[in-house]
C-alpha cells in the first residue's frame, strides 16, 4: 500500500505565480504565516482636567466685546515664565462663562497668543472661587 505524504499546507493554499521560485515562497510564506493576537491595551483613566496653573485679580471686561484684563498675576506652584515676571499683566480675548466682577480673583492658563506675535495671553479664565481661592481682591 502507498503511504500518501500531505504537502505543507502553504504548498496547497497558494497559487503559483508562473515560475517565479522567490515569488512563490514570499507569497507562501506571506499566507503561512500566522499571526498572535496583541495583547489588549490597559485602559486608560478618564482625563481629569488639570487645576490653573496661574491666579491673578480681573481689572477690566468688556462683555460686548468679549476681552478683558488681568493683573497681580502669580504662580499657583511655581513659578511665571520670565516674559510674564515683569509684565504688568495678561489680556484675554474670549467671553467669560461666568459673572465678572471687577477686584475678583480669577485663575488661568496662559498661551501664546494665536497670531505668531510671541505675546502671552490669558486662556480658561475662571473664578478663583471655583479653584478654592478668595473671590474679590482685599
Amino acid at each position: 500500500p502507498l503511504l500518501a505524504v500531505r504537502p505543507p499546507i502553504g504548498a496547497l493554499s497558494v497559487p503559483s505565480l508562473g515560475g517565479d521560485a522567490e515569488a512563490d515562497n514570499q507569497l507562501r510564506s506571506h499566507h503561512t504565516r500566522r499571526l498572535r493576537p496583541s495583547p489588549p491595551s490597559p485602559p486608560t483613566p478618564p482625563e481629569e482636567p488639570l487645576p490653573p496653573a496661574y491666579c491673578g485679580i480681573l481689572k477690566m471686561y468688556n462683555p460686548r466685546r468679549t476681552f478683558g484684563f488681568i493683573s497681580s498675576i502669580h504662580a499657583v506652584g511655581g513659578s511665571l515664565p520670565e516674559a510674564l515676571a515683569c509684565g504688568d499683566g495678561l489680556w484675554f480675548f474670549n467671553e467669560l462663562d461666568f459673572e465678572a466682577v471687577i477686584g475678583q480673583q480669577v485663575c488661568f492658563d496662559i498661551s501664546a497668543a494665536g497670531d505668531g506675535d510671541g505675546k502671552w495671553q490669558a486662556i480658561n479664565v475662571a473664578p478663583a472661587s471655583d479653584h478654592g481661592g478668595g473671590t474679590t481682591a482685599s
